[in-house]
């Protein structure tokens, strides 16, 4: 019997099960593939973003490096005598390992370090920025020193180690500029080390000083206050002292003085003479000046310029606005180099503070610097004191009428009609009549305390009234003051005012008219005049109605005499009187 390979038997349904198991492990493993691709995909695409992301952080690293290397060449460029590599090298790769530490995770202290990183980052702006602030400051140090000493310009007493240190720092005198930062750690210890050509050290400026330089905040170097602007403004502020004209609507001072605070005048250089065909002198002219009233005069103390309220008023405003700081270095500066040739006197005190210091009452203060020949100064390192303010208030007004008030003003030509031969004649006759008006004097009736003199001029003028050895025209001109009114006062001043404008006559071919301008200057003059005549009232004086003034006793005498010149001789009432 043959052998047969039995066929083995496999149920239907296994045959099945196998096949899906084998297509189901195909499959699986086809999917696993995929997946497995996929995942490739992503992590080597999020290997090349990570890569990436690293390679632009670093790249932005090394680019900040760059720029605070790119900074630092601009200051390096501006400023080629500096040495700011040898300063900020190892910063600038501290810079780079903190930065590149930071984005990779490898920081010990991350918030400590960013903090450092920035730091480091700001500290070269603020280097340019002190530099920055230095060039602004020494814009204007130049031009101040130019004219050291005056106004607008550097106080001479200023530190001058600190005046040779800005001078090196803005290079205008050879030196060392050694950027130094005073402790490594403290980016903000940065300072500026200056040292002369010989390599001394001169002085040292701070970052922060620099900055409040550049804010406005520092005295660092003492400007004289500049005063310019302040007095002209005073100047039109007071038009009844000081004359002013309008042009497009702008307001600015003549540098004339108004009538009120100008004096009688008085004869200013030789006569001219007028000779008759034999020779003989006939007429004199000449020119005459009126002094401005600058501190009032012995019979009215107060009437001056020094005492006038409104003037005042504005000067302590414009003497205000030199306190501007928290010392008193400018106005100390201005005092020192400004007023140093200022003399004082009690009177000036006394006047000046109306009423709070009396004879014999002066501050020590006062009477030291009324002692002081050489120029009464403040010192400079120390606030000032309240007295030692009010000498500055004094100085300095007495100063603007020294330099910024004229001294007198032209008055109108006079001419005298005479005869050479009769010139001591005519001497003689003046004095006789100036000695016979004097001996009318009487103290019991015309004493009083209210002016210097001691003579109520008023009471005099009374008894002149009726004495005949005085032509009645020239009497006349003198009245006591109850003999006027404030009305009659501003009348004779209205008058007086159109006859010497011309308003109302014709001048040119037209008529001369009262403008907006004539009417503001002749209110201007009413209301001074009044005020004279009101104050006068006060004094004890009489009035001049020929030039509309109050007059003293002394005024009244020499009045009488130039307008007269001669005693009338009352029996001969025909004969001639000689008037000026």
């Amino acid at each position: 019997m043959s052998y047969t390979n039995p066929q083995q038997f496999v149920p239907q349904q296994y045959a099945q099960q196998n096949q899906r198991l084998q297509d189901t492990i195909a499959g699986t493993t086809a999917k696993l593939g995929a997946q497995y691709a996929q995942q490739q995909k992503e992590l080597r695409a999020k290997n090349e973003r990570i890569t990436k992301e690293n390679k632009i952080t670093k790249g932005r690293i090394a680019d900040r490096s760059l720029g605070l290397l790119k900074d630092l060449g601009v200051v390096d460029n501006a400023n080629p005598s500096v040495d700011f590599t040898t300063l900020y090298k190892p910063m600038v790769e501290e810079y780079k390992n903190l930065s590149e530490a930071i984005a990779f995770g490898t920081s010990e202290d991350p918030i400590a370090d960013q903090k450092r990183v920035d730091e480091i980052y700001t500290s070269v702006g603020k280097i340019t920025g002190t530099m920055s602030n230095m060039v602004g400051f020494t814009q204007d140090f130049s031009p101040a020193l130019d004219i050291m000493g005056e106004q607008g310009g550097l106080f001479e007493g200023s530190d001058p180690n600190l005046i040779k240190g800005v001078s090196i720092m803005s290079q205008k005198l050879d030196g060392e500029r050694r950027p130094k930062y005073k402790d490594p750690n403290d980016l903000n210890s940065f300072v500026w080390e200056i040292y002369d050509g010989d390599g001394k050290f001169v002085y040292e400026f701070s970052q922060q000083r620099l900055e409040q330089i550049s804010k406005g905040n520092d005295e660092m170097l003492t400007i004289i206050p500049d005063q310019t602007k302040s007095n002209t403004n005073v100047a039109i502020s007071n038009p009844d002292i000081f004359e002013t004209k309008t042009n497009n609507g702008a307001t600015t001072s003549t540098g004339n003085i108004t009538d009120s605070f100008l004096l009688p005048p008085t004869r200013s250089g030789d006569p001219k003479r007028t000779t008759n065909s034999l020779g003989e002198v006939t007429s004199q002219s000449y020119n005459t000046i009126r002094k401005v009233n600058k501190y009032g005069t012995k019979e009215n103390p107060m009437s001056g310029i020094y005492t006038n309220a409104n003037w005042n008023t504005t000067m302590n405003a414009a003497i205000a606005e030199m306190y501007d700081g928290d010392t008193d270095r400018s106005v100390v500066a201005f005092n020192n180099s400004q007023l140093k040739n200022v003399k004082f006197t009690e009177e000036d005190f006394r006047k000046q503070f109306n009423g709070k210091y009396t004879e014999g009452s002066l501050p020590k203060e006062f009477l030291e610097a009324i002692n002081d020949q050489d120029g009464y100064e403040f010192d400079f390192d120390k606030n000032m004191s309240d007295e030692e303010k009010e000498i500055f208030s004094v100085a300095y007004k007495k100063n603007y009428l020294t330099k910024n008030v004229r001294n007198d003003m032209p008055g109108q030509s006079q001419t005298q009609n005479l005869k050479e031969s009769r010139g001591d004649e005519i001497k003689r006759d003046r004095e006789e009549l100036e000695t016979y008006v004097s001996s009318l004097y009487d103290k019991k009736k015309h004493g009083t305390l209210k002016n210097d003199s001691g003579i109520n001029a008023s009471q005099f003028a009374q008894t002149l009234s009726t004495d005949e050895s005085i032509d009645p025209s020239v009497r006349e001109t003198i009245v006591p003051l109850n003999a006027l009114t404030t009305d009659k006062i501003k009348e004779r001043t209205r008058e007086d005012f159109m006859i010497a404008n011309k308003i109302g006559q014709t001048v040119g071919g037209r008529v001369i008219s009262m403008d907006a301008q004539k009417e503001a200057e002749l209110k201007r003059q009413i209301n001074s005049t009044v005020k004279e005549y009101e104050t006068a009232q006060g004094q004890g004086k009489a009035w001049d109605v020929k030039d509309n003034v109050a007059v003293t006793y002394d005024q009244i005498i020499t009045r009488i005499g130039k307008r007269q010149g001669k005693l009338l001789n009352v029996t001969k009432k025909n004969e001639p009187i000689v008037y000026e």
